[in-house]
Parts: C-alpha cells; structure tokens; sequence
C-alpha cells in the first residue's frame, strides 16, 4: 500500500491548503507533440492524478497517477484492466502530456489533483480475499468518496459516497443506479481507511488495486466537500465558489457528469462514456457556480449525488 503520511492539513511551512496548490482544471490543443501543460500544481513532491480527456472526440478518458506509475493508464469509461504507454511527466508546477494522448489540433481537458492531506489520496493493494479489510490513507478528515479499480483484469470502477446508503454502490464507468451488489461494494470509510468486501472489484485474492479518495472537508478553511441534494431544483450550500463539480443522478441509470470552470459549467463531459462535450442542457440542466455554491436545475427528482473543489484564492 501506498498511502502517504497522516498530517495536518496545513502545507510544509505552516500555510494553508489553498486550492491553486492542489488542483486545477486546463484545456488546451495537441499540437501532435509533447505537450506541457502549466497549471501551478505540485505533482512532483508527493505525485498525484492526471485525468484529460479529448472534448470535441469520442476517446476514452485516460487516467494516470505517481503510484502506479506515469506510463500506466486507465480509463474511467471501461473495465478495462491497466494499459501501458505514453509516459506522462509530473512536475513541479503542472505536467507533460504525451503526444501519443492529443493529436494535432484535437482540444482536450486536463485535470490534476495532487496527493496532500485534507484533499486526495491514492493507495493500491494486493488483495487477500477477506470480507472488511480496512485500506488505509492518508487524508486525515473524512472521506467524501472513493472510486476502487481492479489494474490486473476486466471490473467495474466501485464508488463509494459518503450520501449513498451502507453497502450501496455506484459505478464511475457506468450510468447504473445505485444499488447493493454483492462483495463488490466499500462498506464505509472514515479519516485513516475504508472497507472492502471480498469481491472481485474490491479485494479478491491476488487482484491489484488502485483506488483514488476524496476528502470532504466543510470547514470554512476546507477546500472539498461532497454530499447530495433531492432534486434537480435546488441550491447547494458550500461557504465558497466551486471551480469543478462532479455529479450523478443516484436513483434511475444516468450519465454522470462533470463541470469545471476552464471548459464553462454549460458543457459536462461524462466520465462513463467516451463522448466529447455535451450541453448540458440535453442532460440534467446545467450547474450554475454561485459565491457560495452552485444551484442546479433541469431534469427529474433524485438524489443526486456530488462531489465540489473551490475555486482558487
């Protein structure tokens, strides 16, 4: 297991964990070479996770980390297991996409979360084949959600949400409800570790795993939160402006959806398909980022479930 060291949520030095530090959302054109994307963000002291996908073609959302390595990949859209090639950098103040991943003129989203307390981990694990192993990480304060993917063959991606009911499930690759499926779901999770039963997505025996974390933080120096709202309808309450908002309608089998401020909230790109942009208004209806939250409106009841990272200060 890789998680890194428990600590407070302030960075070395005694500041504050802003942001800007830990995230950010880019968008550029392939040019059919390297291509260096300078986002502010650290990925080089403590890694993290690169997550681009192209917005005006139908590839497939390509994901890869510091832990696994930075020439391993997978895909949220799949159950496909790992793959290999196409090395990323992971610098100091952004990374380096690989040519391999944007052609000439193809314009892509870039998103980087960097691994620090009080924000996003990633762990992986060889698994034992034992009902309610705890997995631990590093973030610290509770956790908001947790996506589990098997590297070593074919599964589905498990996610866990602090909002769904125990035992129950969602798939990141997937529109499914919500539902209780047997030994693939994460039992519960709290500031040191989550739980997982012994099912094959989750922790059968020699299976290689990966999974990413993500906190939820609502004090008022917080950064990420995640919850739910009933309705498509409704007004969501943060204490701040968020810059990213990831979202899934938990009741019936819909796309998820995913928002950030560098593309504009009126386009989602879904992590479950390998669709480029979509407006959102053909989907759930757009979310419109306020001072304090978000409001969203559009589409039928719910709950939807969210996840939501400030904007920079």
């Amino acid at each position: 297991m890789h998680p890194f060291p428990s600590g407070m949520l302030a960075q070395a030095g005694g500041s504050i964990l802003r942001p800007q530090d830990v995230f950010a959302a880019s968008v550029y054109t392939g040019t059919g070479s390297d291509f260096p994307v300078a986002n502010g963000v650290d990925l080089a002291s403590r890694g993290g996770l690169i997550w681009e996908k192209s917005r005006n073609n139908a590839y497939e959302h390509i994901l890869v980390d510091s832990v696994r390595g930075n020439s391993k990949f997978l895909r949220s859209n799949s159950t496909a297991a790992e793959g290999s090639g196409g090395g990323y950098t992971f610098g100091a103040s952004g990374y380096t996409s690989p040519a391999v991943n944007s052609g000439a003129g193809v314009t892509m989203s870039g998103l980087a979360f960097a691994r620090r307390p009080g924000f996003f981990d990633i762990v992986t694990w060889i698994g034992d084949g034992v009902a309610g192993r705890q997995i631990p990480h590093g973030l610290g304060v509770a956790v908001g959600m947790v996506s589990v993917k098997r590297l070593d063959t074919t599964s589905n991606w498990t996610t866990w949400h602090r909002s769904l009911a125990v035992g129950a499930t969602v798939f990141l690759n997937q529109p499914t409800a919500s539902g209780v499926y047997g030994g693939s779901e994460i039992i519960t999770a709290d500031g040191s570790s989550f739980t997982v039963g012994a099912g094959s997505n989750n922790n059968a025996a020699g299976g290689r795993y990966v999974a990413y974390i993500w906190a939820h933080n609502p004090d008022p120096s917080g950064i990420i939160q995640c919850g739910s709202y009933a309705s498509n309808a409704e007004t969501v309450t943060l204490g701040w402006k968020p810059q990213l908002v990831l979202r899934k309608r938990a009741n019936v089998s819909e796309n998820w959806d995913m928002f950030d401020a560098a593309r504009g909230f009126a386009f989602t790109l879904q992590p479950n398909t390998p669709n480029g942009e979509v407006a959102a208004t053909s989907m759930n209806g757009p979310v419109v980022p306020t001072s304090t939250g978000f409001t969203s409106s559009g589409g039928g009841g719910g709950p939807y479930l969210w996840l939501a990272i400030r904007e920079p200060y």
